[in-house]
């Protein structure tokens, strides 16, 4: 019980300090006018915790059990004890973090003055110094049992301990640089067990302006010793390719008479002009004089599918919106909380039942969108560019992988170099070594290039946004069976591929519901990030990450595909199509606000059998809207003015640029997290300014990202892959008509005209 009293105290008491020194001031400054400075400034100190080390220096001795030097001794020493003789010493001790307050309220990082602490640079006894920045971490022992069901302190220490086995007590210290970070936890233990408080404290980073390059050589010894070197030199690569076909671009612009040579081809690949006019080039939409059938047809469909855009750039919005709100790259895998009150107010925003709760709660609908455009758009570009004979098993998915990776590769390096560029309590190092970026250092990257890291745990793989493209990839050679079914011209490959398609929905619910009665979790979107340490990798691969999960979405999106390519009707009465519709659109537009029970109200399979539910509804209706949308006698109707709004000329870029703004998001969202100078408060009204504020930081990354990686991996594999033109190129002229450049982008959106040997219908994943 000793011990139980005493942490109390440590965690509980000392803060109070704060409190009495504010009050007591005046007190002293009023009654006791010859009380001298330093008691004042022992009063407003001490709830900080290295001032408890003031009155115990002399005590530490160098030994190897706590080896200390004299060094360190001396200047904790002028900064504990001469604290108004030096001015270093007041600003190094203001800027070590009191105690945190509202650890029942899950409060448990303190950061205190970072940049003051990097600011100091000083001298004493002949020895120079800087400040040194680092985060202490406090946890309970082992040894301590606390009983929940027992008395009130009992509950409180025992709801403390709980967390704090996920999360620990956070503290930023501020001290002189002569000191290491193994000396100061040495002499915090020592002052633990000294004082019988039963903690256990580790410094988990530091720094110092000492350890930051400042010259051209100490800065390429800082990229080599963090691992940076491949990284950083990918980046200049593409940099300087991107310069010089921009200038080049602009050098040769009036020379329409020069022939095209190899090396300007490629140069161009890189050309930012012509990347950001692929980026916000203009579709036709009404369908122009063609010269053959299937021109037509391929025109025809890239009207119909116009409103793709719309959705597109709408539905990446609600998925970089509900990312931001959750904090999710944090909460994942942060060491310490860098929010506050952390995970209660998370949980409260979770199980809520405001409209921002419900809004990310539901956003998983979203990517369940992007799956059914990704079906939709692979069996219609396949039939109607004709492509079924000229595609075999090799070139269908190598191509997808090359469409992919280089976006891939150029988002892991930017996020790794990232480092770079970042200052903060919580953006060191170690840190981000311990999160973020821990498996792009270790030998988990190459997963996120095979396309498997789906089937892993989050935090084990490097740029884990990338599971979708994983799955995607799976389902994609999954679904060249489609291609073996309708090049089968003797059989009736309509009723085949149909029977496929509702084979795979079958199989997508039936496996989910067998793992429901095998007894795996369900879980709450928030829940699942903010579980103290258990992260519930089964059921998150089972019920969310698999390939399995999304087959459904996928191939439902292949029906409504075929059926719109083959100019079926579902229905003909107007009043039916009207109900429909609206129906629909009711359900599509609700869709993000409903809110479903908790697992706290119901059972897991009933919860899951709730989300399965509505999940279907949901897209069915999606689907519809979709189908109603592509008839081309609809122009005229509430159906018409919906897709003119979703075709309007404004979510073009948007939804070509959506992979890599996808890709990148995560990314400026730890990024601005790891950069705060205090914890993030979780609410509605900050979470509102902060999503507005990611949205526009991920456009700019997503920019740069598809200038530099995304489009010009594209036009090189288009280079590549059209004979004619790599055969007739230097006939060819440089002056390029305008359908050209719109071809260019249909590689990575919806429409594809160039003529090229292998046309294989990449903008399926333009997509989340």
């Amino acid at each position: 019980m000793n011990q139980l009293l005493n942490v109390l105290m440590f965690v509980c008491l000392i803060p109070i300090t704060r409190a009495i020194s504010q009050s007591n001031i005046t007190n002293i400054q009023l009654n006791n006018g010859n009380q001298s400075t330093d008691s004042m400034f022992d009063l407003i100190y001490k709830n900080r915790l290295l001032y408890q080390l003031r009155d115990r220096l002399n005590s530490f001795e160098h030994t190897e059990q706590w080896p200390v030097t004299s060094q360190c001794l001396t200047t904790l020493e002028a900064m504990l004890k001469f604290t108004t003789k030096y001015s270093w010493g007041m600003k190094m001790l203001d800027a070590n973090a009191p105690i945190p307050s509202g650890l029942q309220n899950d409060q448990f990082t303190s950061v205190g003055g970072f940049d003051q602490c990097m600011s100091i640079a000083a001298s004493h006894n002949e020895l120079n110094f800087v400040g040194r920045y680092c985060i202490m971490e406090l946890r309970f022992k082992n040894n301590i049992v606390l009983n929940r069901n027992g008395n009130k302190m009992n509950k409180l220490m025992y709801q403390i301990q709980n967390l704090n086995q996920r999360f620990p007590i956070a503290l930023g210290l501020c001290f002189p640089s002569t000191c290491s970070s193994n000396e100061i936890n040495h002499l915090m233990n020592s002052y633990f067990y000294t004082q019988q408080i039963e903690f256990r404290s580790k410094i988990n980073s530091c720094q110092s302006l000492d350890n930051y390059p400042n010259s051209l050589e100490s800065f390429v010894k800082f990229i080599k010793k963090r691992n940076l070197l491949i990284s950083f030199s990918i980046v200049m690569i593409a940099s300087i390719l991107t310069i010089l076909g921009t200038s080049y671009d602009l050098l040769i612009e009036d020379k329409t008479t020069k022939t095209l040579s190899t090396i300007h081809s490629i140069l161009v690949c890189f050309s930012i002009i012509r990347n950001t006019s692929i980026l916000c080039a203009n579709r036709p939409t009404r369908k122009p004089v063609a010269s053959d059938k299937s021109e037509k047809q391929s025109i025809s469909i890239e009207c119909r599918l116009s409103h793709l855009h719309g959705l597109r750039a709408l539905l990446i919005t609600w998925i970089m919106v509900s990312h931001s709100c959750a904090l999710m790259p944090a909460s994942i895998v942060m060491p310490i909380s860098m929010v506050e009150r952390h995970p209660h107010d998370m949980l409260k925003l979770a199980k809520g039942t405001s409209l921002l709760s419900n809004f990310f709660n539901n956003s998983t609908l979203a990517v369940e969108a992007f799956f059914f455009i990704s079906g939709l758009l692979l069996i219609t570009l396949v039939i109607s560019k004709n492509l079924l004979e000229r595609i075999n098993f090799t070139q269908f998915i190598l191509f997808r992988w090359i469409r992919f990776a280089p976006a891939l590769l150029g988002m892991v390096v930017i996020q790794k170099c990232t480092i770079l560029f970042g200052s903060g309590p919580f953006f060191s190092e170690s840190m981000l070594n311990q999160s973020v970026l821990k498996s792009c250092h270790d030998n988990e990257w190459w997963k996120s290039f095979l396309f498997i890291n789906n089937w892993m745990n989050l935090s084990d793989t490097c740029l884990p946004i990338s599971w979708f493209l994983s799955v995607d990839v799976q389902i994609h050679i999954l679904a060249f069976v489609l291609i073996i079914i309708l090049r089968q011209r003797h059989y009736p490959h309509a009723s085949l591929l149909i029977t496929f398609c509702i084979g795979m929905i079958l199989f997508s619910t039936g496996i989910l519901f067998i793992f429901l009665l095998m007894g795996v979790k369900t879980f709450e979107n928030m829940n699942l990030f903010v579980k103290y340490g258990n992260f519930p990798i089964q059921s998150y691969v089972l019920l969310y990450s698999g390939t399995h999960v999304h087959l459904a979405a996928y191939f439902y999106g292949v029906l409504i595909g075929y059926i719109l390519i083959n100019n079926r009707r579902l229905v003909n009465d107007q009043r039916w199509k009207t109900f429909i519709w609206w129906s629909s659109v009711i359900i599509v537009l609700s869709g993000p606000l409903i809110r479903t029970p908790s697992i706290e109200q119901v059972n897991h399979i009933v919860k899951g059998l709730t989300i399965g539910i509505f999940h279907t509804i949901w897209l069915l209706s999606f689907g519809l809207m979709c189908y109603f949308m592509s008839q081309i006698d609809q122009c005229a109707s509430a159906i018409g003015s919906t897709k003119q709004f979703l075709s309007a000329t404004i979510f073009g870029p948007i939804s070509r640029l959506s992979f890599s703004m996808y890709l990148s998001h995560m990314t400026t969202i730890w990024f601005n997290v790891y950069n705060r100078r205090s914890p993030l408060d979780v609410d509605g009204n900050n979470m509102y300014l902060f999503g507005s504020a990611m949205m526009i930081e991920t456009t700019i990354l997503a920019y740069l990202l598809f200038i530099m990686f995304e489009c010009p991996s594209v036009n090189l594999m288009k280079l590549l892959l059209n004979s004619n033109h790599l055969s007739n190129i230097s006939g060819k002229k440089y002056k390029l008509n305008n359908n050209e450049e719109i071809h260019l982008n249909d590689t990575h959106n919806t429409k594809q005209e160039f003529k090229l040997n292998f046309e294989t219908p990449t903008i399926s994943n333009n997509n989340t």
